[in-house]
């Protein structure tokens, strides 16, 4: 597949001159869903987006390469969390619908987006590309800390056109309530302070099951 990157919020300006491809526009913006899955309630959710890269359509994927850079940027910062612990691509997947940016790309018809998480850099969720924190009510409340390695690529299918001038809206929808869909926290192996963790290192099992639910996790809205 032709590939047009879309960089993150530091990437350097777009080089200008002749030889361009023609260009439309996409803005895109997620919107968190959900607020528990698998029995557990969350109290915290953050996702490190790096990178977005649309994917062309298989019938364009020979067309010649333009003369230009042949890529796309993203002009938009992501919006920075006022928590300071956190970097600043970092989403709050309990709030409310945050702009990604848009990005200039060839007109062309395309079939999938892939998401490129990176990790965070600061404080219990550095080196996550997703991180959340949560409850599962067992005559009580057990505490259960999740972290998804960076980096993970998701692929997000699209089936958008891209006009010249024209400016595509897209939506995509992290829908927290499938994160754990399939993951039974409670016969997890413990912490000796009773916190159940989910990540490379403790119930590497349960994180599988994380990495494929992320398919459905990531979706564009309809």
């Amino acid at each position: 597949m032709r590939r047009l990157l879309v960089l993150g919020a530091l990437a350097a300006g777009c080089a200008t001159g002749t030889g361009e491809e023609a260009t439309g526009f996409v803005e895109a913006t997620l919107l968190p869903a959900g607020t528990a899955s698998g029995g557990v309630r969350f109290e915290s959710a953050l996702l490190s987006l790096e990178e977005i890269e649309f994917l062309a359509a298989e019938e364009e994927r020979d067309e010649p390469a333009d003369d230009g850079h042949g890529h796309a940027h993203l002009t938009a910062a992501l919006r920075a969390l006022a928590d300071p612990v956190i970097d600043g691509t970092s989403i709050d997947l309990l709030g409310a619908e945050q702009p990604l940016g848009s990005a200039e790309v060839a007109v062309a018809t395309y079939e999938a987006a892939l998401l490129e998480l990176g990790a965070a850099t600061m404080g219990e969720a550095a080196g996550c590309a997703i991180f959340a924190t949560g409850n599962a009510a067992v005559g009580g409340e057990l505490p259960v800390v999740l972290c998804v390695p960076a980096p993970v690529a998701v692929e997000v299918p699209l089936g958008i056109e891209v006009g010249l001038g024209d400016t595509t809206q897209l939506r995509f929808v992290f829908s927290l309530n499938r994160l754990l869909q399939g993951v039974d926290v409670l016969p997890l192996a413990p912490d000796p302070d009773g916190t159940i963790r989910i990540d490379a290192a403790t119930n590497e099992a349960a994180l599988e099951l994380v990495l494929e639910n992320l398919p459905g996790v990531i979706t564009v809205a309809g």
